[in-house]
């Protein structure tokens, strides 16, 4: 996706992190829900596992359509982005539509 030319947003508030718990899967949650996200009880389950210090690299979660997948997906995002910016964060999909409209739009 590019960028339009001209002007750029001259100046963001930055997001304050102050007040949230030590650990790692209660930080996650506690941030969600500080930017007005309440996920599930099963996004919580996969948050707290996906924000462990011997998390897998990789996680495998199975459940049927339209219960909150792609709401997952964005949320593990933003918290990825927000509270560990030193990692690296991908997004694969067979079309560029298609993950505009899942991941960006969620």
């Amino acid at each position: 996706m590019a960028l339009r030319a001209g002007p750029k947003a001259s100046y963001v508030e930055p997001i304050n992190l102050d007040g949230l718990p030590e650990d790692r899967g209660d930080r996650a949650l506690a941030a969600l829900r500080r930017w007005g996200i309440n996920p599930y009880v099963w996004q919580e389950r996969c948050l707290r596992d996906f924000a462990r210090a011997d998390r897998p690299r990789l996680a495998y979660v199975q459940i049927p359509r339209k219960n909150g997948k792609s709401a997952l997906s964005a949320m593990q995002a933003l918290v990825e982005l927000i509270l560990y910016p030193e990692r690296h964060i991908y997004a694969v999909s067979d079309s560029e539509r298609n993950l505009h409209s899942v991941l960006w739009l969620e």
